[in-house]
């Protein structure tokens, strides 16, 4: 299997996601930590794509705070991924090569979590209209309109860039 780089926000959002699940309480990592991890930080691509589907990254993010709770958090399991957020990652990486990317970006990430059909954090992606092909179309026009200057506007560069 081929080694997938990581942009920094890419990087940072799996890392917070983590903590996330720590803090509130769970051992599962799952897709709405993600989502929440993504809009919690510096602006990114993914949020950038969010604000262009005109969805408020702010209510967005409260309207996950009760799906982030844990069942209790047992320090000698560790913290591991959910099935959904390993679909979530896949889906991902498959749109990273269907974009004929070669980082995995926050973007990537973003449409992989649209892309689980099921669960609390594609269902509001959804009642926001952001579904999976509401952000492939938008994307598609945003990088046809110049993404390279958001990308470098966000510092979204691939780490053989930095």
């Amino acid at each position: 299997m081929r080694r997938v780089r990581f942009t920094e926000s890419a990087r940072r959002a799996t890392l917070v996601a983590q903590a996330e699940a720590g803090e509130r309480g769970g051992n599962r990592l799952q897709p709405e930590h993600l989502l929440y991890a993504l809009l919690s930080g510096a602006p990114n691509t993914a949020t950038e794509l969010l604000v262009r589907l005109e969805v408020d990254a702010g209510e967005l993010r409260a309207a996950l705070e009760p799906h982030l709770r844990g069942e209790g958090y047992r320090p000698e399991q560790g913290i591991r991924p959910s099935e959904a957020y390993r679909r979530a990652g896949e889906r991902a990486h498959e749109e990273m090569f269907r974009l004929g990317d070669r980082s995995l970006d926050a973007v990537h990430l973003l449409l992989g979590i649209a892309g689980e059909r099921e669960g609390p954090a594609s269902g509001l992606l959804a009642a926001r209209g952001a579904t999976l092909e509401a952000l492939r179309a938008r994307l598609h026009r945003a990088r046809g309109r110049g993404w390279g200057i958001l990308r470098r506007l966000f510092r979204c560069r691939a780490p053989e860039q930095e």
